[in-house]
């Protein structure tokens, strides 16, 4: 199958699960949902995403259990693209791959900073252990940072866990707040850097260059986003600790300029760093005085990959767009997850739903 045929076959496919989403109906359903086998049973009726529940028994299923369910659904049926592409764009698809390893690098650190690394424990799925370099089974026999770095030593991160080991990481107490780990904020952002490097190399080593900018684009603004979260994050919950985290900031950007960046930098507070923002090209989305990073990002994201599944020229920007989708449509369903879980009402669970 010659390239153009070939990357037709993915659009369509693409397309056609994407006609299968979850509509504003099935929100609405599942928002008034009032326990978990009952929003899971909706779940199971719907054509894409009742796969992952086929012959589960979820009446007494764990919030937990469900979420990963849905989760390896999700990267399974992403990685059933693989054959379609060639080799390089198949590199960019590893996104949902990469963004596993993050996660759980993360959902380890959150454990081992509290004192609790032994509660950790990951099962990659076949595909997934075929994709990834992390050693999921290190990382789950892991109590010291030198464990994490050598349950990722086959990655890159593991060489920016190495720059950030604290000086008392080797002999701090387990059981102590942080266990001698460095800051959250601060390993997820170098982290992030890290990705956006390697992933601005492969772009820019791409021979067409419609696809080139349509890529560095698209990795623009997700650096934008990144920044953006890094930044309202330390104003709002690390105030006066700008110094160690803003050296981490991406130096990839779309519509941030630097002078803009500094002024962010610089602001007293998270509320004036969104006024500032109220100037830029995201100012609509800073109308709201009480912006959540999270929330923000779901937003942007979600109206610039419907233009990029709508793309007319068959192209690795397709499957690519679909993968943020559902992504976001995933963190829908999660989000809901938990308002049953909290009772919460639902006209405000619906307020957590991104593309209705």
């Amino acid at each position: 199958m010659d390239r153009l045929g070939r990357y037709g076959a993915v659009a369509a496919k693409a397309r056609c699960l994407w006609g299968l989403r979850l509509r504003a109906e099935d929100y609405r359903r599942m928002a008034a949902a009032r326990t978990l086998p009952e929003l899971a049973g909706l779940l199971r009726a719907h054509p894409r995403w009742g796969r992952a529940l086929e012959g589960v028994d979820f009446s007494d299923i764990h919030r937990y259990a469900l979420e990963e369910l849905l989760r390896r659904y999700h990267l399974e049926e992403h990685l059933r693209l693989y054959p379609y592409l060639n080799r390089d764009d198949r590199r960019f698809l590893d996104a949902p791959v990469l963004e596993t390893e993050l996660s759980q690098i993360m959902r380890y650190l959150q454990l081992a900073r509290a004192g609790r690394a032994a509660e950790y424990s990951y099962t990659p799925s076949p595909h997934l252990a075929r994709r990834s370099r992390v050693n999921y089974a290190a990382l789950s026999e892991a109590t010291t940072y030198d464990g994490l770095i050598g349950a990722v030593s086959e990655t890159g991160y593991a060489a920016v866990l190495r720059r950030l080991k604290p000086r008392a990481a080797s002999g701090g107490d387990p059981g102590s707040a942080d266990a001698g780990f460095p800051p959250f904020t601060l390993v997820e952002a170098a982290l992030f850097s890290h990705h956006f490097h390697a992933l601005l190399s492969l772009i820019r080593a791409r021979k067409d260059p419609v696809l080139r900018k349509w890529l560095l684009e698209n990795v623009g603004l997700e650096a934008d986003l990144q920044n953006l979260a890094v930044i309202l994050r330390v104003k709002r919950y690390y105030p006066g600790m700008e110094g160690q985290y803003f050296g981490y900031l991406l130096p990839v950007r779309r519509y941030l300029t630097p002078e803009t960046l500094r002024r962010l930098c610089a602001a007293e507070s998270a509320d004036a760093a969104a006024a500032i923002l109220r100037e830029t090209r995201y100012r609509p989305y800073f109308q709201d005085r009480d912006v959540q990073p999270e929330r923000l990002m779901a937003r942007i994201r979600y109206e610039h990959s419907l233009r990029g599944i709508r793309e007319p020229s068959p192209s690795v920007v397709t499957p690519l767009s679909l993968l943020y989708l559902t992504q976001i449509e995933l963190s829908n369903i999660v989000h809901l997850i938990e308002c049953v879980r909290y009772d919460i009402s639902p006209e405000e669970a619906l307020t957590y739903v991104e593309g209705i």
